[in-house]
């Protein structure tokens, strides 16, 4: 299933779509799948791929705890300028230089912070559970 940019939903069929130069741009959205990414880029090369954030915060809090860090993930990932993104992350550096350095190293920003998403796709989603 996928979601346009006014979360209507429609089915993806891949034997369907025909792409070219002027093909529509998708967003797919995983948890970090092994070759999913060199996939979407061979094949839907005017798309972008994002990683969802509820699962990079799982992740996160099995490793750092706090009620303030828990909540600084959601934050820094719903940045929508980047001095907020950075302003975030220098709050995070100081309550846990280890918390922000995993954040840097997790992904790269493009693919969970909203400041950095292609305006291309028009879509806002940060999690792949939409049910």
């Amino acid at each position: 299933m996928g979601m346009d940019h006014n979360n209507g939903w429609w089915p993806i069929a891949y034997d369907d779509l025909e792409l070219s130069a002027n093909s529509p741009r998708f967003m797919f959205m995983s948890d970090h799948q092994k070759g999913l990414g060199m996939v979407i880029a061979e094949k839907f090369p005017q798309s972008e791929h994002r990683y969802c954030v509820q699962h990079i915060f799982n992740n996160f809090k099995k490793r750092f705890l706090g009620e303030s860090l828990k909540d600084d993930i959601w934050e820094i990932s719903s940045s929508t300028t980047v001095e907020e993104f950075e302003q975030r992350m220098d709050t995070v550096k100081v309550l846990s230089p280890q918390a922000y350095q995993y954040l840097v190293n997790v992904a790269p920003k493009e693919k969970w912070v909203m400041t950095y998403f292609s305006m291309h796709v028009q879509c806002d989603t940060q999690v792949n559970n939409m049910c």
